[in-house]
């Protein structure tokens, strides 16, 4: 007689752990404003548009030494494709702009060696340097358009 996992745990006392699995999915966030997946893909919304996190992005992958191996703009969005130059340690990056509205963007950042080995260390950096690039342009862009 085969049990599932849901009427196994109604049976009693497993409440706790239904939570836990299921709601590890959905991503936690840190004191830094990135979230991560269950499967260290980290992510983070700007109140940006896509061409501006794009560019931020590229200039940050830029300053790192990942070069961009590939862009790809879609409806959706922008997807880039960058790589480690370090042939020791390969390391392939791949980000996902999406495009929430023309002002919000979502960053998507997935750090990978290999097939299973992901990197969230250096996703969150890229994340954090994008946001650290952004929020310096913004006070300059404000005080451009205030001038004129």
């Amino acid at each position: 007689m085969l049990l599932s996992f849901s009427s196994l745990c109604s049976l009693g006392g497993c409440a706790g752990v239904t939570t836990t699995l299921f709601g590890a999915g959905a991503g936690t966030a840190t004191s830094s404003g990135v979230s991560y997946t269950i499967d260290n893909i980290a992510y983070k919304t700007f109140n940006v548009s896509v061409d501006k996190v794009e560019q931020g992005a590229r200039s940050v992958l830029g300053k790192m030494e990942f070069p961009v191996t590939t862009v790809e703009r879609t409806t959706a969005g922008v997807s880039i494709l960058a790589q480690s130059a370090n042939a020791a340690h390969e390391l392939d990056i791949e980000i996902e702009l999406e495009r929430l509205s023309p002002q919000v963007t979502r960053m998507r950042v997935i750090a990978k060696r290999g097939v299973f080995l992901k990197d969230a260390a250096t996703a969150t950096e890229i994340i954090l340097q994008t946001a650290k690039l952004l929020e310096k342009q913004e006070p300059a862009e404000a005080t451009s358009k205030g001038d004129s």
